[in-house]
């Protein structure tokens, strides 16, 4: 058993994670919520924008964001919670990933990120 703990953010934690933004790099933004007006009092724009800037951010700077940036993306985590089960069809599974990309990424936020 080693005597320190292995590294929270591993090559296959970061693989997954590109891998899940390529895929949702890949995919239109819902043209139902193309128009700006926000759902259950989120912005569905400002809320992909975030959570893709921030877990683009994670990923390749190797597993790490700065205090302020954890905040945020919990912020969003929780959005996204409002959001989704407000939403249906394609903007559904599109918010349902962003939910995704948030969750893998505060998998690896310290304890202690509040700003």
């Amino acid at each position: 058993m080693p005597d320190h703990a292995p590294d929270p953010t591993s090559h296959d934690d970061l693989a997954a994670l590109h891998a899940l933004l390529a895929v949702h790099g890949d995919a239109e933004f819902p043209e139902a919520l193309a128009g700006g007006a926000p759902v259950a009092d989120v912005s569905p724009i400002m809320l992909e924008a975030d959570v893709t800037a921030l877990a683009t951010a994670f990923a390749r700077s190797g597993g790490t964001l700065r205090r302020d940036q954890w905040w945020t993306l919990r912020e969003c985590a929780a959005d996204a919670r409002t959001l989704v089960p407000k939403l249906t069809g394609e903007s559904w599974v599109y918010f349902a990933r962003v939910y995704a990309i948030a969750q893998a990424v505060l998998r690896h936020a310290p304890a202690s990120s509040t700003p």
